[in-house]
């Protein structure tokens, strides 16, 4: 369940707001529905790459526009951090690509995505934050485990998502409730040959 008062986006957004050029948005219930965010070429602080909102040295996207239309979307390699909540409430959104060179999803990212169905996250290295991808529409999403830390309730309240495929060894670090309250036939999968997984941990993830 999304509740439209976990976020006031308003405020988030405006203080990103000196330096932005325009926006094309209509306001619908108390949330911005921007199509684009365009940012002043001279502005020394923030980029606007297809009309996603990237700080200037393009390291760290902050914004991804809610109303955009786009199905599929790959973050651009050299992004290392995903700011908290900047893809939040995307309804169109469905399939994401995170590269290797991300390092940070910060909390609440991806809240309430209603269309997001899959992700796949490239890095091996990366820290999800807390409730990361609460309440998305996920049936599916793939992790390079290694050095991932996924911290408490990072995919709760996904009640489409049956699979998380684990391409390597069980994440360094693993909270808790990461997957409560997913779909009942919601399991882990992961090599024959990882070294870190058992069969106990195995059904006690999948269990959450």
């Amino acid at each position: 369940m999304c509740y439209d008062t976990k976020i006031n986006f308003w405020n988030y957004l405006y203080s990103y707001q000196k330096g932005i050029k325009a926006y094309n948005y209509i306001v619908k219930s108390g949330k911005l529905n921007e199509i684009k965010i365009n940012i002043a070429e001279n502005n020394r602080f923030y980029k606007s790459i297809d009309g996603v909102l990237f700080n200037y040295a393009q390291t760290e996207l902050i914004r991804y526009p809610i109303g955009r239309q786009a199905k599929d979307y790959t973050i651009p390699a050299g992004v290392t951090g995903i700011k908290d909540y900047s893809f939040g409430y995307c309804s169109n959104l469905a399939s994401l690509i995170i590269p290797s060179s991300v390092t940070s999803i910060e909390e609440w990212v991806f809240y309430c995505c209603s269309s997001l169905s899959s992700v796949t996250i490239q890095s091996s290295d990366i820290d999800i934050g807390y409730s990361a991808f609460r309440s998305c529409s996920l049936a599916s999403v793939t992790i390079q485990a290694s050095d991932t830390n996924i911290n408490d309730e990072a995919f709760e309240l996904c009640h489409d998502l049956t699979q998380a495929v684990f391409t390597d060894n069980a994440p360094a670090g693993f909270g808790t409730n990461v997957f409560n309250n997913c779909a009942d036939s919601f399991a882990i999968h992961a090599p024959k040959d990882n070294t870190t997984w058992t069969s106990s941990e195995y059904y006690d993830s999948a269990a959450q």
